[in-house]
């Protein structure tokens, strides 16, 4: 039996080894390497017709993928009624929305709120039962006018705020807030005469009382619109107290 000679790649005496086969041209390949793969480049996706009936474009997104803009939604398919119903539904469901936002701040301080209107009613009695006196000096009716007129003011605007957000007060219980030993003081004030020194005295009284709830609800409070109004209050009423501490007739 004759020695076969040795293969591409083998040395004399040899035996040949499992592996690729060298194709003639080619470089021989080391036992144990793997030969590179003669494999065809990326291929372009087979193309499919449409189903009968079907828009091609429908499917642009999936053959184009930078195709990105959306398709608009026809209403031409949908009865004008229901397109009314659509849109009041959602103008009610904004609007709900801003309600709940405003009435969700006034109840849940309502009791504070209640207490500063309270307050603001009973000091325009007081202020309105001195401005009406004849015998009283000007400064206490100045006093009298001024307060009378600013609480007034303030009063108005927090009430309006409040009403915006379904918050009234039924104006019976506001008058329950009226001060029957304040009434009695100054009644006895009008006979001995010193009706200037005794109002001016409950006056800043209530006032200071008042600017405390301000400051109190204030701090309480998250609806913006209500701190404005209430921050304005509370400095309206420091010029209040100040002026009335300068006419008292204490002071003289």
């Amino acid at each position: 039996m004759q020695p076969q000679n040795p293969g591409p790649g083998q040395t004399p005496g040899q035996q040949p080894q499992p592996g690729y086969p060298v194709q003639p041209g080619n470089q021989p390949v080391p036992y144990g390497a793997v030969p590179p793969l003669n494999t065809p480049g990326p291929q372009p996706l087979p193309t499919y017709p449409a189903p009968n009936n079907a828009d091609p474009s429908a499917y642009e997104f999936i053959v184009n993928p930078s195709h990105t803009s959306a398709k608009k939604i026809p209403l031409s398919g949908i009865p004008k009624p229901l397109i009314l119903v659509i849109i009041i539904l959602v103008v009610l469901t904004l609007g709900f929305a801003a309600f709940a936002a405003i009435r969700g701040s006034g109840n849940k301080n309502v009791a504070e709120y209640f207490s500063i209107v309270q307050q603001q009613a009973e000091i325009q009695r007081l202020s309105q039962i001195a401005w009406t006196q004849q015998t009283v000096s000007s400064d206490t009716k100045a006093d009298a006018l001024t307060t009378r007129m600013t609480v007034s003011t303030d009063s108005a605007q927090l009430t309006a705020f409040l009403a915006e957000g379904g918050v009234k007060f039924d104006e019976k219980k506001i008058a329950l807030g009226q001060d029957v030993l304040a009434n009695k003081t100054l009644d006895a004030a009008i006979t001995t005469g010193t009706f200037d020194s005794a109002f001016n005295k409950i006056l800043i009284e209530k006032l200071t009382k008042y600017q405390q709830s301000l400051q109190t609800t204030y701090q309480n409070i998250s609806s913006q619109t209500g701190k404005q109004i209430l921050s304005a209050s509370y400095d309206h009423t420091t010029l209040l107290i100040k002026q009335a501490k300068q006419d008292s007739p204490a002071a003289d």
